[in-house]
């Protein structure tokens, strides 16, 4: 695939709203890795990382 920029769109009527388990979210959501893992887990980041 490749990126192709798209320039001077309309943008007003841009939706994004997401469905996640069945709810609608007015806002898009995303999960990425955190800090502080050695709460959850004795070798913190390492453990992910093995």
């Amino acid at each position: 695939y490749r990126i192709r920029p798209r320039f001077l769109r309309d943008v007003s009527k841009i939706d994004t709203s997401v469905e996640i388990l069945g709810e609608r979210i007015s806002m898009p959501l995303g999960v990425a890795p955190s800090a502080a893992q050695c709460l959850s887990h004795p070798d913190g980041e390492l453990a992910n990382v093995r």
